[in-house]
């Protein structure tokens, strides 16, 4: 079959859900009160824009390891801007079309090093290269994958990413700039394997996102939007441990989600709002993991794209992987999707709200937020509860 590939123009509808739980272990909502990790606001800055430079489709932001400068692919323009931390467009990367240098859809980017920048085009099903100084293009590569929505991880050996391989059935990829090639790795979980083998495969087709970590013991933790689970892998793949991450304030998944959604067993809305899609994946400076989670909330369902807005929920695993901190709310607009991304100790929002609702010339105002991510009052729960 066709890779996993989700309509960027419907991207909410494939990512910002969850579904199935896996084995016994996975529980419902916990009562009482339960504190989660401190998030605090430490800047807020207003994103330049104008009727040429427009933002109107962005995927996960990527942080400057360099300079700290935010790069956000735009895929209803089809460029990548580049903002500084006050707001002002630096440089812009690319352009629609489908030449060289061009997009039919620009997603995920990060920085190679301190003179490249990659984004990832999967209307072509390939990576573009450019000069991270200039934005001049460079070249390109054929990638047949479908990558996540956490920004990949650059290591001194190979770039890693959350990816679904064409036919492989695998979930992980990772490319090796030196030589130019790409392995893929890591068995899909269950749930998916189950789903591909029912077609239509609907499971598979809407939760095929994700995100992964590489951690300073050399193992990768892979995390899906449509689990409750995420897999601790060996850098050849090879599955060795999982870690069940609770919910307490965001929405829990049902147990037989795949099932009911391949048996043609929901409408459209219940499986929008079934659960918490993990959408982001990062790790902190002591080795803890950051997650966060969109529950999304549909406003309307037609005509497509749905009109919708999300809660996102912000949780924290130790270092060990044996406790989480889990379920801190993220002050979100219902204007327009968040987005967001994680660097070291700092999570990034790229948050819109419209302004001057009640004028003849409402707009979009677009700010990036910054909030350092603390766990000093965390009230810890077991990532590995009792069958």
């Amino acid at each position: 079959m066709r890779p996993l590939r989700r309509s960027r123009l419907l991207l909410s509808t494939a990512i910002a859900i969850v579904a199935l739980g896996c084995g016994s272990r996975g529980g419902g909502p916990r009562s009482g009160k339960v504190s989660g990790p401190t998030l605090t606001l430490i800047d807020s800055v207003e994103v330049q824009e104008s009727d040429s430079i427009y933002i109107g489709r962005p995927y996960t932001p990527a942080i400057d390891p360099y300079d700290g400068t935010v790069y956000v692919p735009d895929f209803f323009s089809n460029r990548v801007y580049r903002f500084g931390r006050d707001g002002r467009l630096l440089r812009t990367y690319g352009r629609p079309g489908q030449g060289p240098g061009e997009f039919r859809s620009a997603e995920m980017t990060f920085v190679l090093d301190d003179s490249t920048v990659v984004v990832d085009d999967p209307g072509q099903e390939r990576l573009e290269f450019f000069d991270r100084r200039t934005g001049a293009f460079r070249r390109d590569r054929n990638l047949p994958l479908a990558p996540g929505t956490s920004a990949p991880i650059v290591t001194p050996h190979g770039v890693w990413m959350h990816a679904v391989s064409d036919g492989r059935r695998v979930g992980m990829a990772v490319w090796y700039p030196a030589r130019d090639t790409v392995m893929t790795l890591g068995r899909l979980p269950g749930p998916y394997l189950a789903s591909l083998d029912d077609p239509p495969s609907i499971f598979a087709q809407f939760f095929d996102v994700g995100g992964l970590v590489v951690r300073p013991d050399d193992t990768v933790v892979n995390g899906w939007s449509g689990l409750n689970w995420m897999y601790v892998h060996s850098l050849d793949g090879t599955v060795l441990d999982s870690v069940w991450v609770p919910a307490v304030r965001r929405r829990d998944v049902p147990s037989n989600l795949e099932k009911r959604m391949d048996g043609g067993d929901m409408g459209d809305r219940e499986r929008y709002e079934s659960g918490s899609g993990l959408l982001r994946m990062g790790t902190l400076p002591n080795g803890g993991l950051v997650l966060v989670y969109h529950d999304v909330h549909i406003l309307r369902l037609h005509p497509l794209p749905p009109t919708f807005y999300s809660t996102v929920w912000v949780s924290v695993v130790s270092p060990d992987l044996e406790r989480a901190c889990v379920d801190a709310r993220l002050p979100v607009s219902r204007d327009a999707e968040s987005v967001e991304a994680i660097r070291g100790d700092t999570l990034f929002q790229f948050d819109r709200r419209i302004v001057g609702q009640k004028t003849a010339h409402p707009r979009l105002q677009t700010w990036i937020r910054t909030y350092l991510v603390r766990t000093g009052d965390c009230d810890w729960l077991p990532t590995r509860p009792e069958s």
